[in-house]
């Protein structure tokens, strides 16, 4: 794999875990849908960095959640389920972010902040294995 490619997977691993312990924090203040928001964050970068191997990359939410699913899962590279919580995640950072209405409760950020932590668990093994 190319230096610049080795060096932008790092830089969105780092920021990543950067981000993972601003959601850990805010959750700790009971300020739940920013942990929430920032935890959707952490997997976007780690989705990017995952891509980054396929030398895709993309500043759209959207054509990173659709080109992991057909470059990783579609190809069975990668569990469905790891799909299915970046679709989750960002419509709940959305929600987080933008609804007026809906509050997340303290649950629904436990449960993402437990998402966040399996999925940055995978996507290093995963870089681990690929950028030998």
């Amino acid at each position: 794999m190319e230096k610049e490619v080795d060096q932008k997977i790092r830089k969105h691993l780092n920021k990543a875990n950067q981000i993972l312990k601003e959601q850990k924090a805010l959750f700790d203040q009971g300020l739940y849908g920013g942990s929430v928001s920032r935890g959707y964050y952490a997997i976007f970068n780690l989705a990017s960095a995952i891509l980054l191997t396929k030398g895709k990359e993309y500043s759209s939410h959207q054509a990173v959640i659709a080109d992991f699913g057909k470059e990783f899962v579609k190809e069975n590279r990668i569990d469905a389920k790891y799909h299915k919580i970046l679709i989750e995640l960002f419509a709940l950072r959305r929600t987080a972010d933008y609804d007026i209405e809906k509050v997340i409760d303290k649950n629904t950020a436990k449960l993402v902040l437990n998402l966040t932590y399996d999925f940055l668990k995978m996507a290093k093994e995963y870089l681990d294995k690929e950028t030998r």
